[in-house]
């Protein structure tokens, strides 16, 4: 059953988890769940506490899937979660070619990663520095035996 909100009890048990790893200050946030289960839910939950509870983060959003890229373009800046100078949203590929042709460090201070292994990419985090990241990992549904 959903609450007031839309979401699911697993996607609040999944949000409020990931924000108090973030309180701990923890560099990395895995969240584990099934594919087609809300990520994007919980991204947005998730991105929606940093945004009551500090000034303008600046956050990034990588993501390899141009159609859940556009998504996540339409439901978090479009719907007025935040704007397009606090939230990047961009693939690896760009974000890598980025920082090599203009050789800057970054001052995000979230990333999140809808493919987890890229959470912890030494190439990756050596260009975002000290960002807390925040991936997301598939697990597969369990089949009946």
């Amino acid at each position: 059953m959903k609450d007031g909100n839309g979401l699911h009890p697993y996607q609040i048990k999944a949000i409020n988890a990931a924000i108090k790893s973030l309180q701990q200050k923890n560099p990395y946030t895995l969240i584990q769940i099934s594919v087609g289960t809300g990520k994007l839910a919980i991204l947005t939950g998730i991105l929606k506490a940093i945004l009551q509870n500090e000034q303008k983060p600046k956050v990034l959003i990588l993501i390899s899937n141009k159609e859940i890229m556009s998504q996540i373009r339409n439901d978090i800046i479009n719907s007025g979660i935040a704007d397009i100078n606090t939230i990047v949203v961009s693939s690896y590929k760009e974000i890598q070619s980025y920082y090599e042709t203009h050789m800057e460090s970054t001052s995000f201070q979230y990333v999140f990663c809808y493919e987890a292994e890229e959470a912890i990419n030494k190439e990756l985090r050596k260009l975002l520095g000290n960002a807390r990241f925040i991936g997301f990992d598939n697990v597969s549904k369990l089949k009946d035996s």
